[in-house]
């Protein structure tokens, strides 16, 4: 059986990982090995499909990029008879939302439901409503009736899992590239999950919907994926691409200290997602020491009363502030966001997240970003937007991007959209410093040689500019 696997979503920077533990699972446990990536960042899908002539197509996407993933099926059926399906976050959170040009559509966690139409498949030579009665965790349409089937129970213990298909992924992502907020300019990095999940609700967050619980995998299992990195890659940069790393404190001393009994300490640099309320003095020496370099954190307002209401009052900006503060004492590099435009959100609101953007660059942090909070379906933002009348049948899911630059769904009346477009280019104005010290620190350590011509101009720029930094 040959499975071709699509990614819709267009981010040349990061892998799909989602299609590369598909894969995995369909080898481990249906022992199909004829399966592809289509990657749209590398590749022209229709063209891909075409020349691999697959059984079966499964199509990958984000809100965002549903109406791209829509129009891609529409001309996939004029081309092929391979039943077209369409999982991930998005047909996860809104089912009633599938196209008539879907076969159907794989709601939540995927790998086993992939199994096992893909069992039926082989079984009966072409899927149809008639077999998918049996199978939990699908959505079709049988005339004119939407049907879903009943949830999937997730995956238990999630050391059942194998490790990706890196080797099915676009070679591009394990090349030496120059990456972003990191302590050195150019390298090998590879990316690693731990866990599938987050124990908290924030209620702009799709994933935690998505992934519904925190689970995580053991620290044997991550060690033993670690040394699989080092043996095809020997990475000098692991991405730790975890909802959140540092959930469990425990956790993190059991991985340090099977890393430890491996010899893995001190092989590559970690870059690692935490929350600021969890954040303390014995967590950054953990950190230290199992070799993070930069901490990624969401920060979402300078406001305790719009972050209170976006992240259920489990974290204050005293909390982000002091957890910048922690990890630059002990070297590590700190990066998040910061969020326009929520729910019930003041003119004042706002220029308090500013402050906060003005104190990250006072601090030394790596970057910032400015976001507009923007509802995502299965989320309480969505719920909210939509009992609301904000969001009709007319929406455009292009407009759930965070990087949407047109007036946000939940725009104050006493704010105007004039107000709005002007506290975005002051926080742009105030992040602008914060990339030219990124350059700077770059440009600082490419130079090696401390008696070249370059390296000298270099110095006498940076302590012109960013005295103390």
């Amino acid at each position: 059986m040959r499975i071709a696997l699509v990614s819709a979503v267009y981010d040349p920077k990061h892998p799909p990982w989602g299609l590369a533990y598909l894969a995995a699972y369909l080898e481990k446990y249906a022992g199909i090995r004829d399966v592809w990536i289509v990657d749209r960042n590398f590749q022209a899908p229709l063209k891909a499909i075409a020349g691999l002539k697959p059984d079966l197509v499964g199509i990958s996407c984000h809100t965002v990029t549903y109406p791209y993933a829509v129009s891609l099926a529409r001309t996939l059926k004029s081309m092929t008879d391979a039943p077209l399906l369409v999982g991930g976050v998005h047909i996860s959170s809104c089912p009633e939302s599938l196209s008539r040009d879907f076969d159907l559509g794989i709601l939540g966690e995927g790998e086993r439901t992939l199994v096992d139409l893909a069992r039926l498949f082989q079984e009966e030579g072409r899927l149809s409503p008639g077999g998918f009665h049996n199978i939990c965790g699908l959505v079709y349409h049988d005339g004119d009736e939407l049907i879903k089937t009943p949830p999937r129970p997730l995956i238990e213990p999630l050391d059942e899992v194998p490790f990706p298909r890196r080797d099915l992924l676009n070679k591009r992502y394990f090349r030496k590239a120059y990456r972003e907020f990191v302590s050195f300019p150019r390298c090998l990095s590879v990316g690693i999950f731990t866990a599938r999940g987050c124990p908290y609700r924030c209620m702009f967050c799709a994933s935690s919907a998505f992934w519904k619980k925190l689970r995580l995998h053991s620290a044997g299992y991550v060690v033993a994926e670690l040394r699989r990195l080092f043996e095809s890659y020997d990475p000098e940069l692991i991405e730790i691409v975890d909802d959140l790393f540092t959930v469990s404190k425990e956790r993190v001393a059991s991985i340090i200290d099977a890393m430890r009994a491996e010899g893995l300490l001190g092989r590559a640099k970690f870059v690692c997602q935490a929350r600021a309320n969890i954040v303390d003095e014995e967590l950054c020496e953990m950190l230290t020491e199992m070799g993070v370099t930069t901490v990624c954190m969401g920060f979402e307002s300078g406001s305790d009363r719009i972050l209170s209401k976006l992240k259920g009052g489990s974290v204050t900006v005293a909390d982000n502030r002091n957890a910048c503060l922690l990890l630059k004492r002990r070297g590590i590099g700190v990066v998040g966001g910061v969020m326009f435009g929520s729910p019930g959100e003041t003119i004042e609101d706002m220029r308090q997240s500013l402050d906060f953007i003005s104190f990250l660059r006072e601090v030394g942090a790596e970057a910032s970003w400015q976001l507009v909070t923007s509802p995502m379906p299965g989320t309480r933002l969505w719920n909210d937007a939509v009992a609301a009348k904000k969001i009709d049948g007319a929406y455009d899911w292009r407009q759930s991007s965070f990087h949407n630059s047109r007036e946000p769904v939940f725009l104050e009346e006493n704010v105007s959209p004039e107000e709005f477009r002007k506290i975005l280019a002051e926080a742009r104005r105030r992040l602008g410093p914060m990339a030219t010290v990124r350059r700077l620190r770059t440009l600082k350590r490419l130079v090696s040689d401390p008696c070249s011509t370059a390296a000298m101009i270099y110095a006498k720029l940076w302590n012109r500019w960013m005295p103390g930094r």
